[in-house]
């Protein structure tokens, strides 16, 4: 029985999700140091869980797993992220800042090999 609300995390489309903005919308600050996040109304992004079957399963995520998630964010990827507030009366949601990052795009070998070496670094600093 998979818990309400959830969605199989293979008939999720990732592409889809960020090409119509996530669960942001993305703005530039005026001095172009940083990108402002609001949240759409209630949206606050997925969580992986697990189904009765044991498969992992998305939900929508609630307010505060999806602080948890920015927080953990933040820790493997410094981007001097703020939460600026909450905005309940006109989307519904919070608003968080980080700093503006230029450069290339990377290739996905370069990414993979980033990630790799990042998640052992972080997890070897915990154990």
């Amino acid at each position: 029985m998979r818990e309400e609300g959830a969605i199989p995390m293979t008939s999720l489309d990732p592409a889809r999700h960020l090409a119509e903005g996530g669960e942001h919308r993305v703005e530039l600050s005026a001095d172009r140091a940083r990108v402002i996040k609001p949240t759409k109304s209630g949206l606050f992004g997925f969580v992986p869980v697990a189904d009765a079957q044991g498969h992992i399963v998305l939900k929508s995520a609630s307010p505060v797993e999806y602080m948890d998630r920015q927080e953990a964010q933040e820790k493997l990827f410094p981007t001097e992220l703020r939460l600026e507030g909450s905005h309940p009366e006109e989307f519904g949601g919070l608003t968080y800042s980080q700093k503006f990052i230029t450069g290339a795009h990377p290739e996905l070998g370069e990414v993979r090999a980033f990630l790799v070496h990042r998640f052992i670094k972080t997890f070897t600093e915990y154990w």
